[in-house]
């Protein structure tokens, strides 16, 4: 008899991964056994077809997905070496073809704030005097609730550095490609919110928790 869940369905067998797949998982865990440093040469295609057992052809296509991902890439002379892979470069590949939907964008903000509102006692704590300049000068050049986009992608941008998050600070670059005009509705007066001003003055003049909830009244609603 077959087995079934608690719902009292038949479970489902999982589907078998396709070849390509397959192969594509075979080389990274070949590359992962051989310990090959960024910058090292991977075994020639006929090599890996025959200790893998499979044709050429199948081991070419687990290549060329592994290249397009920018875990490797093809060099003169030298055939296909790896690389260190932009995390965020698909990412903006589909931010390019519009492919992410309204949803996902509100998800990638929900994700970019909660980021954010996680770092605040390590951006509290390794805040410097030629850090609270620079958030000032940014913030100065703003025009009360009117945030210009490019200002606040430098903002955010600077405070995820002084987290020292050079990851989180990448993400904050790839925002502007995400988010389409009107994609993410604010729920709320601008009066409610505060701006990168009054977030410096907390950062600088005020407590943990001054700074903690000046942030979160700031972006705290698109959680």
């Amino acid at each position: 008899m077959a087995d079934s869940t608690d719902s009292g369905h038949p479970e489902k067998a999982p589907r078998p991964k396709a070849l390509p797949d397959q192969i594509e998982e075979i080389i990274i865990n070949r590359i992962r056994e051989l310990g090959l440093p960024v910058g090292a040469a991977l075994p020639k295609e006929e090599d890996l077809a025959k200790e893998l057992h499979v044709s050429r052809n199948a081991v070419r296509e687990g290549l060329a997905r592994l290249k397009a991902l920018g875990v490797i890439e093809s060099r003169r002379r030298r055939g296909m070496v790896l690389l260190r892979p932009d995390i965020f470069s698909n990412i903006i590949k589909l931010t390019k073809a519009r492919a992410l939907s309204t949803e996902e964008q509100h998800d990638f903000m929900a994700m970019r704030c909660a980021l954010e509102l996680g770092m605040v006692d390590v951006i509290y704590r390794r805040k410097t005097p030629e850090a609270l300049k620079q958030l000032r000068e940014i913030a100065t050049q703003e025009s009360g609730y009117n945030s210009d986009p490019q200002l606040e992608i430098r903002f955010h941008g600077l405070m995820f550095s002084i987290g020292g998050n050079s990851l989180a600070g990448k993400f904050m670059e790839i925002l502007p490609r995400i988010f389409r005009k009107g994609a993410i509705p604010k729920k709320h007066s601008p009066r409610e919110e505060t701006t990168h001003l009054q977030i410096t003055d907390a950062l600088e003049f005020g407590s943990l928790e001054e700074f903690r909830h000046t942030m979160f009244v700031h972006i705290g609603h698109y959680l």
